[in-house]
């Protein structure tokens, strides 16, 4: 064990004010102190200019000699415990009944915490920005992103496709389900036109009754994309190219990273082929992005 690590470096719980933490300097065992750390910011190695010191605001740590406390975050710590223990003077009589009355009616179930309440959707945005940023670094060396599959599910199939349906539906030629039903009036009806007849594409699907969703966190909740088409291109080896054709949507951004995301770690794990995502805004636009994602090279996650 290096001067760096501890063996339960996570010792207070979420919510509460931390009554101990880790003391940690190189070349010394950790100690584990009682109390609050204080706010200690480090210079950074290169610093060219000094920092300007003020006992207010920051000034040498007495408990790291090569750090600076953050006097002024000292006092904010000290004047809001204190206005705390005085009963919270100041805030309206209405916000003190809404605590009051949150605390006896709402039941919270752990790790749940009664604050939660008033963190979203803040707390559920951080954890959206979290996920979405955490990735490994392939071009470091890290091992690339691959799926988690369904467990209690076999591969899907076209030959599962059973439903009923009010909306017409259009015959088509290159599809195992010899009928699209569409979700528009136009639309994807002209877009299956154009795949069912393009030279490229050796069949495809409408994802209608087939069970195949992208998922994808917006707002602290997860969600299923379920795009339009699924389409095997004539290429060696074979593509499976997602297409979704889509006028304006507002999560069209969050959508389209979740579906490139999915797609980058299904061709990094193998097991399901190669496969792409599209998008196409014109429906006379189906053509030239059949024919684009037959030639172009398929991302591995790499």
């Amino acid at each position: 064990m290096s001067s760096y690590e501890v063996s339960e470096p996570i010792i207070n719980p979420p919510y509460a004010k931390p009554s101990r933490y880790w003391y940690i300097r190189e070349g010394e065992d950790p100690q584990r102190r009682e109390g609050r750390r204080p706010p200690i910011i480090f210079p950074p190695r290169d610093q060219k200019e000094p920092w300007t010191l003020d006992e207010k605001i920051l000034r040498p740590s007495k408990e790291y000699p090569a750090g600076y406390e953050l006097a002024l975050v000292s006092l904010i710590r000290e004047r809001l415990e204190a206005w705390q223990k005085a009963g919270c003077p100041g805030v309206t009589r209405t916000t003190l009944e809404l605590i009051q009355c949150l605390k006896e009616k709402v039941i919270v179930e752990p790790p749940a915490d009664i604050k939660d309440l008033f963190l979203a959707p803040y707390y559920g945005w951080l954890v959206e920005s979290l996920v979405e940023g955490i990735r490994p670094d392939a071009s470091e060396g890290e091992a690339p992103e691959i799926p988690r599959y369904e467990s209690n599910r076999e591969p899907g199939s076209t030959a599962e496709v059973d439903f009923w349906t009010s909306r017409e539906p259009k015959e088509v030629i290159r599809s195992h389900v010899n009928y699209v039903v569409p979700d528009t009036l136009r639309w994807e009806q002209s877009a299956a036109y154009y795949i069912d007849r393009h030279p490229a594409g050796e069949a495809f699907v409408k994802n209608a009754g087939l069970g195949f969703a992208i998922p994808y966190l917006h707002n602290g909740e997860m969600h299923d994309y379920v795009p339009d088409f699924i389409i095997r291109l004539k290429t060696d080896p074979p593509v499976h190219l997602i297409l979704e054709t889509k006028g304006f949507d507002p999560l069209e951004e969050v959508k389209r990273a979740a579906a490139e995301r999915w797609v980058a770690a299904v061709n990094a794990d193998g097991t399901y082929g190669r496969w792409k995502f599209a998008l196409v805004k014109r429906v006379s636009g189906t053509n030239e992005i059949l024919t684009r994602s037959a030639s172009q090279k398929v991302n591995t996650g790499g």
